[in-house]
C-alpha cells in the first residue's frame, strides 16, 4: 500500500483541524469517501475547521462547474461536523476561479469559507 502522503487523497487531524490533502487526480466519489472516512473516525476530535490543501491537485483543472457545485454541496451538508469553517489552499500557479466560486457557494450555504494561496495563512485563519 502506498504511503498516505503519496495517495491522491489523505487526511489527518491536527489538533482540532481536519487537514485534507489532495494530489494528482481523483474522482468526486473518492473525495466524498475520504471526507466520510475522516468524519466517521471514532477518534475524531471536536473540529473547528477543515483545511483543503489543493496545491498538488491535478483534478482541479478538469472539474466541471457541476462537479464543483456537487462537491461543495457535500461539504456544506457535512460542515457542522467540522465547525462550519473551511479554508481552501489553491495551487500557486493556475486559475483559482473555481475555488473562489466554491467559497461563494459555501458561504451561501452558511459555511465560513475562504481561499488562500499560502498553507500557513490558511491554517492561521482556520484556527482563529
Amino acid at each position: 500500500m502506498p504511503s498516505p502522503s503519496l495517495m491522491p487523497l489523505s487526511w489527518e487531524f491536527e489538533d482540532s483541524v481536519l487537514m485534507l490533502r489532495m494530489a494528482g487526480t481523483y474522482t468526486p466519489a473518492d473525495l466524498r469517501a475520504a471526507i466520510g472516512a475522516a468524519l466517521a473516525d471514532p477518534d475524531r476530535p471536536q473540529l473547528v475547521g477543515l483545511v483543503a490543501d489543493l496545491r498538488c491537485s491535478e483534478a482541479l483543472a478538469t472539474r466541471t462547474l457541476g462537479d464543483a457545485t456537487a462537491i461543495m454541496g457535500f461539504f456544506a451538508y457535512h460542515a457542522p461536523s467540522f465547525g462550519n469553517r473551511m479554508a481552501m489552499v489553491a495551487p500557486e500557479a493556475g486559475d483559482d476561479t473555481l475555488l473562489h466560486m466554491a467559497s461563494v457557494d459555501l458561504r451561501t450555504s452558511g459555511v465560513d469559507a475562504t481561499t488562500f494561496r499560502d498553507i500557513g495563512e490558511a491554517e492561521a485563519w482556520i484556527r482563529r
